[in-house]
Parts: C-alpha cells; sequence; structure tokens
C-alpha cells in the first residue's frame, strides 16, 4: 500500500515536471520566434524555421526596390544623434507597415535606404504589381508622416535647408537573382544578388534626373496591371551606369 501510494506520488511528481518542461519549451519557442520575427519579419521567420535555418541558393524571377531619402545628410546635419535615430526609426517603421500589406521582404537597411524584394521568400505571381502598389503606399505614408513630424517640430531641421518637406525616391526592377543565405561559415545573411538588384538601385537615382520619386523599368511596365498600367507615364530612355544598352523609364 505504502508502495503504491509513494509510485503514483513519484508519477504525478514526474507528470508534473514534464508539463512544466513542456511550457517553458512551448514559450521558448514563441520567445525565439518573436525574437527573429523582429530581426526577419514573419515570412522570412517561418521560411528559417521550415528549413531549419538552412536557405540555399535559389534562382528566382523577383521584383526588387530601393527607396532612399531626399536630401538625408542635409536633413539630419543639425539633429542630435539621438533623434536622428529616432527619426530614422519612426520613418522605417511607418514604411515597414506598408511593405508588409503588399507582402514585402525588406532584406536591408543602408543608412537610410531601404532593399526590398517582392517575389521571395513568399512566391506570389504578381510582385510586379505589388512593389509598384507599396511604392505608391509608401508615397502616401510619408505625406502623413509630414504632418505628423510637423507638429513634433522635427520639420524645422529641414525647413531652415528651404526643404519643404521629405520626399523619397523609390527604383523598382523585375528579372532574375540568387536568393538565399549569403555570407561566411559563422555568419549568413539572407540576400538578393544579381544585376537586377543593381538596376533597381540606379533606377532609385534617376528619379534625381527626372524629379520624379518612383521610376521603375520597361520589365516592370509591361508586367502592370491594366490600371496601373493605363496610370503610368513614360519618360524616356536613359543609359545606366555600367549597362551598355539604354534603359526605358515609367513613373506614376
Amino acid at each position: 500500500m505504502i508502495f503504491t501510494v509513494f509510485a503514483k506520488a513519484n508519477i504525478e511528481n514526474r507528470l508534473r515536471k514534464d508539463f512544466i518542461k513542456s511550457i517553458k519549451l512551448e514559450s521558448n519557442k514563441k520567445l525565439m520566434h518573436q525574437t527573429l520575427k523582429r530581426y526577419f519579419g514573419e515570412n522570412l521567420t517561418e521560411k528559417i524555421l521550415d528549413n531549419q535555418g538552412s536557405l540555399k541558393g535559389d534562382n528566382d524571377w523577383v521584383t526588387v526596390s530601393f527607396t532612399d531619402i531626399s536630401s538625408y545628410s542635409t536633413i539630419i546635419e543639425h539633429m542630435s544623434p539621438e533623434l536622428a535615430v529616432k527619426f530614422l526609426n519612426e520613418y522605417f517603421t511607418a514604411m515597414h507597415e506598408v511593405i508588409a500589406q503588399y507582402n514585402g521582404q525588406i532584406i536591408n537597411y543602408i543608412g537610410d535606404c531601404l532593399m526590398v524584394v517582392y517575389g521571395a521568400p513568399i512566391k506570389v505571381d504578381d510582385h510586379e504589381n505589388l512593389a509598384i502598389q507599396c511604392s505608391i503606399g509608401m508615397r502616401t505614408k510619408l505625406n502623413e508622416l509630414n504632418e505628423i513630424w510637423k507638429k513634433k517640430a522635427y520639420s524645422k531641421y529641414w525647413k531652415n535647408h528651404g526643404i519643404d518637406k521629405i520626399t523619397a525616391r523609390t527604383g523598382v526592377h523585375t528579372g532574375n537573382v540568387i536568393v538565399g543565405n549569403i555570407g561566411s561559415d559563422r555568419m549568413l545573411q539572407y540576400s538578393i544578388i544579381g544585376d537586377t538588384v543593381n538596376v533597381a538601385s540606379r533606377l532609385e537615382q534617376v528619379n534625381k534626373e527626372f524629379s520624379t520619386n518612383i521610376a521603375f523599368s520597361e520589365q516592370v511596365y509591361f508586367a502592370l496591371s491594366d490600371d496601373l498600367h493605363s496610370r503610368s507615364v513614360y519618360l524616356g530612355e536613359i543609359k545606366l551606369k555600367g549597362r551598355d544598352t539604354a534603359t526605358k523609364i515609367y513613373t506614376i
């Protein structure tokens, strides 16, 4: 009888420990998921966990965009480092919300520049449309941010330089890239490489020549929906750095 009671108590104790252990394990999984999501976003986090951290390089057709704040160095020239970081984080947070709506994956923050891919790691058929819709959405969101910054008195930092409001330039191109984990054995980064990336980056700079805030290639233009197609405007041809032939440029 005593042995039976002792054995029962021992089993209950072991079950209790197993239960607590399972709760802790589940809690750790949730914490890991939340932590990864903060650094990689929802889509890439799921991809990383599904593939146990291994994302081999794939050749994919995607759309890439680069977005840069106009006159950024001038804008933050007289800001304290703390305010400059706060300003930039507010901008990135607002832009991230829009990018997430259109299934974009932020690949990198390069200073004030956002590098985004559409069509990876989650494959979608209309990534060209998503990229342009997102670019328009980001432009609208930035206009809203300008009103918020005006109320916070941030605007004095750029109005003193004759800049009426913050604007951004976006370049968009579509094509083949290598997508996956790139880096050393000790440190990897999910990234994309290829000529498509270079063209998208240079299209962002082309906005300066045409006084526009969104510039995209002919390849993107021909893949757009009827609505976006009809709203697009042909700007002309320009020879991008490092390319032999001229590229037709469009805006919206």
